[in-house]
Formats: structure tokens, sequence, C-alpha cells
């Protein structure tokens, strides 16, 4: 498969093989190197992946994981568990917007 994260002589394929990697990481210099790895593979998305990711953990690890991996959930930042159902629905709301100004924007001549 052409489009695999390869990290120690495994194929990642998943999201979730990602976060099992970044899980599994016990030192902040690892995710260092994981991260650089990971950003060369996939420069656009790698800090948004493993930043949104790591907002489905607990606290503890989300910070862990945004402090080790410098990265932040790409729509609510370093906020955790603190969002209201309504904050969140208006802000998923906003990012629909913002996408489809987005895409008209990209369909224009």
């Amino acid at each position: 498969m052409a489009d695999e994260f390869i990290w120690e002589g495994r194929a990642l394929r998943t999201m979730g093989d990602i976060m099992d990697a970044v899980l599994a990481i016990k030192s902040e210099k690892e995710a260092r190197v994981f991260m650089r790895a990971y950003v060369e593979h996939s420069p656009m998305n790698a800090r948004a992946n493993i930043g949104y990711e790591a907002g489905r953990y607990d606290s503890a690890t989300a910070e862990r994981i945004w402090d080790w991996f410098e990265c932040v959930h790409p729509i609510l930042g370093r906020r955790h568990d603190s969002w209201s159902g309504d904050e969140l629905f208006k802000l998923g709301m906003r990012m629909e917007e913002k996408v489809k100004a987005e895409k008209q924007a990209e369909a224009r001549p």
C-alpha cells in the first residue's frame, strides 16, 4: 500500500494504528522522532490528525499527547472536557460554513 506510514517496521494503515503507536510512546524524545516521521509522511494532516484524536482521551492523556507531539485539536485547541453540547454544535456549524466557502472559492475560475 503506497500511503501507509511505517513506524518501527510496522505499517500503520488506520488512525487506530497510529494512535496505538502514539499511546505506546513513553518519552517526549521518542514522540518528537515519531512526529517528524509522520509529518514527513503526511505534511498536511499529521499534526491535525493526532491533535484531533487526542481529544478523544481523558484530559491527562490528551495534554500529554498535545505536549509531547507538539499539536492541538484542530478545532477546539487545547480546551478539553469544557465545551457544552451547544458550544460544540455551534463550532461544528461554523466549520461547515467555512469548508463550504473554501470549496466555493476553489470552484471559481
